[in-house]
């Protein structure tokens, strides 16, 4: 008699099959007990050219939690070797171009984004559910006490910042060069309340919502501080975030290690370069 481990294995290996004639082949990195320092080192990498074909998915019966405005896809792949985390990046011979990392379906010009997937849902009989991550960020968090002249220096300078090591996360010291983390990143609508008080020119704050992959040893608090490349050419690294890229700060978090894995969160942007 079958039951749902062996019927779940046939599902995988027919979704493998219409993958490998319709899917465009993507990269596949995981986070392991290695030296890498990054999510998407070479490292990390644990596939090449393997196919999925993905279709977006509006409504999802197996989402939990509050409806936080990420980007989700049905992944149609032999899901059966992977696991909640691991990061598609696709690298498309076709119709990709000269940004970084080389993906499809993005513009012909360098660009700091990418088209990836992070593996967020893999049940028995169910549609497989990826979560878009489209940019490389890097995550602080401010300091919580007062710095050694007594002051309180919640800038990024006197902040914590997020590192790999050895498979983990954990905060370091202010000063580190922080890990280079894929997410996705989404714009929702512009909230009452000026950016920049008593300038006939200001907007109101816009709210956003970024996804991040689960992260082993790390959990998003409010106040967290994110910072990405939103426009730039195809050089991203430290240091380039750091002096180039837009600021968003956590305001709600919500983060899940069953279920739809992965963080979704709710930021406001507080600065844009």
């Amino acid at each position: 008699m079958s039951h749902f481990n062996h019927i779940e294995r046939q599902i995988d290996r027919g979704r493998g099959k219409a993958a490998k004639h319709l899917g465009p082949p993507f990269d596949v990195y995981r986070i392991q007990a290695n030296a890498a320092l990054n999510y998407l080192d070479a490292a990390n990498k644990i596939r090449s050219n393997f196919p999925v074909f993905r279709r977006v998915l509006k409504g999802l019966e197996h989402k939990e939690g509050p409806d936080m405005g990420s980007l989700f896809f049905e992944m149609i792949a032999d899901m059966s070797n992977f696991v909640t985390g691991d990061v598609f990046v696709e690298r498309d011979p076709f119709y990709g171009t000269s940004g970084y990392p080389t993906a499809g379906d993005i513009t012909p010009f360098p660009t700091p984004q990418f088209n990836g997937i992070c593996l967020a849902f893999h049940a028995p009989i169910r549609k497989n559910i990826g979560a878009r991550v489209n940019r490389l960020g890097i995550v602080f968090r401010p300091t919580g006490a007062p710095d050694a002249n007594g002051y309180w220096s919640p800038d990024i300078n006197s902040a914590q910042p997020l590192l790999l090591s050895n498979g983990s996360w954990a905060l370091a010291a202010p000063g580190a060069a922080n890990a280079l983390i894929p997410m996705g990143v989404s714009a929702n609508e512009r909230f009452h309340g000026e950016l920049i008080h008593g300038l006939p020119s200001s907007t109101p704050l816009t709210r956003w919502f970024i996804f991040v992959p689960a992260l082993k040893g790390f959990q998003f608090l409010e106040g967290d501080i994110i910072a990405s490349l939103d426009a730039d050419a195809p050089v991203e690294d430290y240091a380039d975030i750091l002096q180039n890229g837009s600021r968003y700060i956590v305001i709600h978090p919500f983060g899940q290690e069953s279920g739809l894995v992965g963080n979704q969160l709710v930021c406001e942007r507080i600065g844009q370069n």
